[in-house]
């Protein structure tokens, strides 16, 4: 018991030294550069690579549909997923259409 007292004492010391060190790295931003940078990370980052995932998967599904063209069971199995990739699509609509509108707020009531 005496063992785990002192392994936790050590670990909460530890973790307050780490999080006083964090504490003074932050750095303070305005509100249009971080609603930019958002903007930036979801254009950049997240529509290309869901667009990517969603042409291969419409690949994919193509291509089973063709194999499967004449077993009707695999065939609606395979047409099932369609629903997901739309819903996918939808998600990162929403996510850029969400950055754009923190965008356009923070510009807005910096006016």
């Amino acid at each position: 018991m005496k063992r785990i007292k002192a392994k936790a004492s050590c670990l909460m010391a530890a973790l307050i030294a780490m999080s006083q060190r964090a504490a003074y790295a932050l750095q303070t931003y305005d509100s249009s550069t971080v609603s930019s940078k958002i903007e930036g990370v979801v254009k950049s980052y997240i529509l290309p690579l869901g667009g990517i995932i969603t042409f291969i998967g419409v690949i994919i599904i193509g291509i089973q549909l063709i194999v499967n063209a004449n077993s009707p069971e695999k065939r609606a199995k395979t047409a099932t997923a369609l629903p997901w990739i739309a819903g996918g699509c939808l998600l990162l609509g929403g996510a850029a259409v969400i950055a754009g509108l923190i965008l356009g707020a923070t510009q807005t009531f910096q006016q």
